[in-house]
């Protein structure tokens, strides 16, 4: 590895962080930082995706504590989501001291679309039913109030509880109610005096006779900017805090179905709550739609970001059994008709069709929609034959809207599927080519290249799912695999006049539903938590450059131990492997230098940089990151690896050192006129102009 020198205006970079012991440090490493910016980086560089993943939404970000609140859900047995009363999902008969029998009806309902309805016929006092919640996990807390509402048609009085589901059944809240022979609605507030894990609401009846319920819903009263059907606060204030450019949704292959009849239709997610019909997910439950398209794209208002609804293209998903249903040709009109109707929807007039259902639901100024994406995963001609029709029939009423097309996933690790995907996307058919990848620690590390020499046919890339879920059990979601992605996330800064979107994924999962383990933010019933890699994402975020500034040193590799990437099959263990443990890039951002670095080392990587124009005194702004290699958090323990913020000085000169600590991502300011164009005037006068000419197609 070749050295630079560094001159005498160096500063020692010791504060705030204790200095590793030499025989514990890599050999220096030298950077050079150029004076010339080069290309614009996206105001969208960095944005969100959500799909309802490993049951993260029910009962998750959307707080509903009941589950199965409409009856509407069928009996099932999937993981955690226990069927009881032979087949009402959710609830079980709760008879003390009394017996009775438990139904589902459908006569007379409250609710057209949801007709099903529970039906508990009393033969004594103490007859009851019960719901438990999420996974049996119904988390309330202390002091915090809750919203319960539900209808309710009979004949009887009758208690509804909120209790302890633990032994001995204390009660935390209750109300005695009579029903007689019209559906009547109840509301009322529930707040339990301390915290309870299991909780469980149960209706009782207080004499022999019936009693019918219908949308008994149970959700916290203080949610995210006080919305009447709003979402869990701690986690939407995570996803707000990483002020994201954009947020796509609803999904993922929850979007496309694995058939026509588990395809998310937005049409069946507007309008009254009690009228939406669950729907089956593909990942292993049912969804309420609770939260639906108005929902979503209010929240993308609410956090300021730019909202990218996904449309059907008229195929189920491609990868999940039966394998790849297409809709016929003849079909393809009504797909179409839905895609143009989720536009009117979102950004159509209030006395519009769909506008003024949108009205209705309390938004009458439509919302700023931009962009929409057609499919997803999707892939082949099936796909793209269908693609081309839909986006000329979008473009044809809509002009101005941006459409982002898919690449195929498995362009990953086949060139030729890779190729056919840029064969068919071009700048007549697409603004955006969404790239999927998932990969293991090492990879991300010896591939921060990637996007180097990829295609550049002139149309952006969207890198729409990304995530370290090739991990094993001990280092999944852990602060080396942030390390691992934080390298891989300055490819996108490096090559950002092609790489202008990204999105981690999956965002949110539930701790303790099978399958998936990997996440941005984790969550329980009550608690919340960002992974390391939520820091990283967030540090990428508040410190996105305007322009790029080129970087040059020499490459430093080290070993990295067998057991972190997930093993291959048929062995136990992954093995030890080389890797590029260290990164680096830099920026303009206004009139401030931005450097980011990443160590994967397991020891400290003394660092030199030496800047093309000298910089003036001041104090540096510096956000680190560190911690043990298989450290992570958990809603128990969520600050067990958060970043840390200083300013230690800076004499100014041409040259700085400092020391990264192992398994560490750094992010340094540099406040100052390092602009050649003048400072934060000329920057950004240059960074709109090359907005202005992507916008017209002559991006380089």
């Amino acid at each position: 590895m070749r050295l630079v020198c560094i001159g005498s205006a160096a500063v020692a970079f010791t504060a705030a962080f204790p200095a590793l012991a030499a025989p514990e440090q890599m050999p220096p490493v030298s950077v050079k930082v150029s004076a010339s910016p080069t290309h614009a980086v996206s105001p969208r560089l960095y944005g969100l995706f959500l799909e309802d993943i490993s049951l993260s939404v029910d009962g998750g970000l959307y707080p509903e504590l009941v589950w199965n609140r409409s009856f509407d859900m069928p009996a099932t047995n999937t993981p955690g989501m226990k069927a009881f009363s032979h087949s009402i999902q959710g609830w079980r008969e709760d008879h003390r001291g009394g017996m009775g029998r438990v139904t589902l009806q459908y006569a007379r309902p409250r609710f057209v679309h949801t007709p099903a309805h529970l039906r508990l016929e009393a033969f004594s006092a103490g007859a009851g039913v019960a719901n438990l919640g999420p996974m049996e996990e119904m988390s309330v807390k202390g002091g915090e109030a809750l919203d319960l509402s539900f209808h309710v048609r009979g004949n009887m009085d009758f208690d509804v509880a909120l209790e302890d589901g633990g032994a001995g059944s204390n009660m935390l809240a209750r109300a005695t109610l009579s029903a007689d022979a019209s559906w009547r609605c109840f509301q009322t507030t529930f707040t339990p005096a301390v915290d309870c894990r299991r909780a469980r609401l149960r209706f009782a009846a207080r004499s022999p006779g019936v009693l019918e319920l219908e949308q008994v819903s149970l959700m916290p009263h203080d949610r995210f900017r006080n919305r009447v059907n709003g979402l869990r606060k701690d986690i939407a204030t995570l996803f707000a805090d990483l002020k994201p450019a954009t947020f796509r949704f609803p999904g993922g292959c929850m979007l496309e179905g694995n058939s026509f009849a588990s395809w998310y239709d937005w049409k069946l997610s507007v309008g009254p709550v009690p009228e939406r019909r669950p729907i089956w997910n593909v990942w292993g439950y049912y969804q309420t739609l609770g939260l639906g398209y108005f929902e979503y794209l209010q929240f993308s208002e609410d956090i300021g970001a730019s909202p990218i609804p996904v449309f059907s293209a008229g195929l189920s998903c491609q990868y999940r059994p039966p394998y790849q249903k297409t809709a016929g040709d003849g079909a393809l009109a009504y797909f179409a008709t839905n895609i143009l109707d989720g536009i009117e929807f979102a950004r159509g007039p209030a006395t519009s069709t769909w506008g003024r259902i949108r009205a209705a639901m309390g938004h009458p100024k439509p919302f700023r929609l931009e962009m929409i994406g057609i499919g997803n995963e999707n892939f082949g001609e099936d796909f793209f034959d269908r693609y081309d029709e839909l986006q000329r029939i979008v473009k044809g009423v809509h002009p101005d809207i941006r459409i982002v097309s898919d690449l195929d996933p498995g362009g990953l690790f086949s060139p030729k599927k890779l190729e056919y995907s840029w064969s068919r996307i071009s700048r007549d058919n697409a603004d955006f080519a969404d790239d999927h990848i998932y990969a293991s620690p090492s990879w991300w590390l010896n591939n921060t290249h990637r996007f180097d020499s990829y295609p550049r046919k002139g149309v952006p890339v969207y890198v729409g799912e990304w995530a370290s879920r090739k991990a094993s059990d001990r280092y999944i979601n852990s602060m080396y695999c942030a390390v691992a992605e934080a390298a891989f996330r300055m490819g996108f800064e490096r090559n950002a006049d092609l790489v202008q979107m990204s999105a981690y994924a999956p965002l949110i999962r539930r701790v303790g539903f099978p399958g998936n383990r990997y996440s941005l933010i984790q969550l329980d019933g009550t608690s919340s938590c960002g992974a390391p890699s939520y820091y990283v994402e967030k540090m990428f975020s508040l410190n996105r450059p305007d322009r790029l500034l080129p970087t040059s040193y020499p490459e430093v590799r080290t070993v990295q131990p067998a057991g972190i990437d997930r093993p291959a099959r048929g062995k136990t263990q992954s093995d030890a492997v080389e890797v590029v443990s260290f990164h680096a890039v830099a920026g303009v951002k206004g009139g401030s230098l931005v450097m980011k670095f990443a160590n994967a080392a397991f020891k400290a990587q003394p660092v030199s940089l030496t800047f093309a124009k000298a910089l003036p005194a001041g104090r540096v702004r510096r956000t680190l990151l560190t911690g043990a290699a298989d450290a992570t958090n958990t809603p128990q323990r969520p600050h067990n690896v958060i970043p840390k913020d200083d300013t230690p000085s800076f004499g100014g000169g041409s040259s700085y050192t400092f020391t990264l600590p192992p398994c560490s991502v750094c992010v340094l300011v540099f406040d100052g006129d390092v602009s050649p164009a003048g400072g934060r005037k000329g920057a950004t006068q240059k960074i709109s102009k090359e907005a202005k000419q992507q916008k017209k197609g002559k991006t380089k």
